[in-house]
């Protein structure tokens, strides 16, 4: 398992508000590899902290909207990321803490 999906995951939701700093265990990775699968982490740095459609996040990945969208349903069930639904399904970056 590489640590890098997570390293940028972790680098991405330090840039929010609340921050996720670095530390010098690392234990943040190891939470972050607790919640995320590798692809899970990979996505989670393509979604906007703005509500975002899964066809404009399956552009960015250079994947498939049907396979995107079900990707991040699991995600949110999970608790991972927020999804809205008003007609259209939106999913929105959460902070982890």
């Amino acid at each position: 398992m590489s640590d890098e999906p997570y390293l940028k995951l972790r680098e991405f939701l330090d840039r929010f508000p609340i921050g996720y700093p670095k530390t010098s265990s690392g234990i943040e990775i190891k939470i972050l590899k607790r919640l995320f699968t590798e692809e899970e982490a990979k996505i989670a740095v393509l979604i906007n902290p703005l509500p975002d459609t899964p066809a404009r996040i399956a552009r960015r990945a250079k994947m498939d909207k049907k396979e995107m969208e079900k990707k991040l349903d699991l995600m949110s069930k999970k608790g991972l990321i927020f999804r809205v639904q008003r007609g259209v399904k939106y999913f929105i970056i959460q902070h982890l803490t």
